[in-house]
């Protein structure tokens, strides 16, 4: 041995130990991973090439210099084909690998090795010349053309491996990132030092260090494995994704052309026959059924709901088209979502006529009963004219109360049965509350309102509230001269403040205020506009003293208020939470 080859037996000894340490944990998971056998025989292939190469360094043995040389020719033959396997299940290509997949791409480094190996073991096929113990070509040797084939099938499919790996992460970020630079630095160092020895290029032309690189390789894997979740979360292709959604997917390009579309679009659109790819997408739909063109006062994705009749039904769909664009905003295509919603629209549609029904059954029962309440009213009327006994005339008087109890009750069930009847949507504070101070008049009051631009999805019948908190104000503040509406951020969202400056109301009566039948009038105002915003997830508290005036507080949660663009915010000192992004 020479002693200056010392240093590189020993990392050939180590790097063998760590790839053969690797190979062994890899093929223990392969009942987990299906790649973590291809990536077993490429570490257990490394290893046998950095042992028979520290073999060769370290012995002057004739018998042992060949069976170094045809070990290590076998294992180099046997790396590119196991990458290529490696690559394709990593990248979710798992169909393409099989029994007949590692034929086809082992048969020629396999066959070359055979043929390079026989060559080092009968020196008479070399016309009696020695071989070098590396294993690159040789001027007016046998080994040229055979080496080269060698060579360059196995640049091939190490080159075909490492393009199917990154093409599989195709923009990767964050944690995918992470893995790919792992597995580049895992790949790329040993394909690097190889070529480097084969094509001569100093100071690698002396010994091949390919294998000794491989203890990066294994250290880049381990930390894919511990730090980006290696093997464990994989980046896959977006097509046999596509294939397996079951909305409609069609993307078009900036001049409407198909240029993707996955089978339940095809069945959805009723096409069958020939590739459409390429085809404008005005064909299979009617102009007035897809939203390609931006409608005014709208942007980013469109919706539509169309029919379609299929299997002899009529079914609809939910069309949504969403917008493409590049990092630098411009617009190079769209995506449409094809949902089918008929299973919710017939619900909603019987739902509806369901609602139409009781509806009509409740109010032509209301209007029996007030009837009847009328006909009771007008003869207690005559009883009180014709009763003189004060016990019986008490009597008389009490029913006349119960009377006006039972028509307010029924008067509260003919609003509160449109609770819920429309859709939320989404509404300004300020229009509402500038139109009801309008219809309220009082010239003696001083309005302070706040809350520009500010809008909250709430149920249409949000104007009630502020209906009854003003009517309340003025009805039972006694002494309002001053009523003020704003609003402010915080940590759980906005809260919209109402106060006047009347008598307030008592402490006693904050915990019932909000109950049904409590109050001076009819008793339901404050628990109605409870329920009422209710419906979205907002709350509403009273928080005034008693004296000063009340203070209702209004707390809508984030995602359910915005403001328009433009628009000032006011935020709390004590909760500088971002302003709600508009929907």
């Amino acid at each position: 041995m020479i002693w200056e080859t010392v240093p590189i037996v020993l990392l050939l000894t180590v790097s063998g130990l760590l790839t053969a340490f690797s190979a062994v944990i890899s093929w223990r998971n392969r009942t987990f991973s299906p790649r973590a056998i291809p990536l077993a025989v490429i570490m257990g292939s490394v290893a046998l090439w950095s042992w028979s190469l520290a073999l060769g360094l370290a012995s002057y043995d004739p018998v042992l210099l060949i069976l170094a040389r045809v070990v290590e020719y076998a294992a180099i033959a046997i790396i590119p084909g196991a990458f290529v396997q490696f690559s394709l299940l990593h990248s979710g290509k798992g169909r393409w690998s099989g029994p007949l997949s590692w034929a086809l791409l082992l048969i020629i480094p396999i066959f070359t090795g055979i043929l390079l190996a026989a060559v080092t073991i009968d020196p008479v096929l070399t016309g009696g010349k020695a071989l070098p113990v590396e294993l690159y070509p040789q001027e007016g040797g046998f080994t040229i053309p055979l080496f080269w084939i060698f060579f360059a099938y196995a640049s091939l499919l190490m080159l075909s491996g490492l393009a199917i790996i990154i093409q599989s992460y195709q923009s990767p970020s964050g944690m995918y990132r992470g893995q790919l630079a792992c597995l580049l630095m895992a790949i790329l160092p040993p394909l690097f030092l190889y070529w480097a020895f084969v094509f001569r290029i100093s100071p690698f032309n002396i010994i091949d260090l390919a294998p000794v690189s491989c203890i990066i390789s294994v250290t880049a894997l381990t930390a894919g494995i511990e730090r980006f979740g290696l093997f464990d979360i994989v980046s896959m292709e977006y097509g046999p994704i596509l294939r397996q959604i079951p909305a409609g997917i069609v993307v078009l390009d900036s001049k409407k052309r198909i240029i993707e579309i996955n089978p339940a679009a095809l069945r959805i659109l009723k096409i069958t026959g020939d590739d459409i790819t390429g085809t404008r997408i005005n064909g299979y739909f009617r102009p007035d059924e897809i939203p390609l063109k931006r409608q005014a006062g709208l942007s980013g994705e469109r919706t539509k709901t169309i029919q379609r009749e299929l299997d002899g039904i009529i079914h609809y769909i939910d069309l949504r088209c969403i917008p493409l664009r590049s990092g630098s905003g411009e617009q190079n295509g769209y995506i449409i979502v094809l949902t089918d919603v008929t299973d919710q629209v017939l619900t909603e549609q019987s739902l509806t006529k369901a609602r139409k029904n009781i509806n009509l059954l409740t109010s032509i029962t209301r209007h029996d009963i007030l009837n009847q309440l009328t006909v009771i009213v007008l003869h207690n009327e005559i009883l009180k004219e014709a009763i003189k006994e004060p016990a019986l005339a008490k009597s008389v008087l009490e029913q006349e109360r119960a009377a006006k109890n039972i028509r307010r009750q029924i008067a509260f069930t003919k609003d509160y049965e449109k609770l819920g009847e429309n859709l939320p949507q989404w509404v300004s504070i300020k229009k509402i509350f500038v139109r009801l101070q309008e219809e309220f008049g009082h010239e003696y009051i001083h309005y302070s309102v706040h809350v520009e631009g500010l809008e909250i999805f709430a149920d249409p019948l949000i104007e009630r509230v502020f209906n009854n908190l003003l009517d309340n104000s003025l009805r039972f503040g006694e002494k309002v001269t001053g009523i003020r509406l704003l609003s402010h951020q915080h940590i759980d969202g906005l809260t919209i403040i109402y106060e006047d400056n009347g008598i307030g109301i008592p402490a006693v009566d904050k915990a019932r205020i909000f109950q049904r039948g409590i109050g001076r009038n009819s008793g339901f105002g404050l628990f109605f506009s409870k329920e009422i915003l209710s419906i979205t997830g907002i709350s509403m508290s009273e928080t005034g003293q008693e004296g000063t005036g009340a203070r209702f507080e209004i707390i809508v949660p984030w995602g359910k208020f915005r403001f328009r663009s433009g628009e000032s915010v006011t935020l709390k000192a004590n909760g500088d939470h971002p302003a709600s992004p508009n929907p």
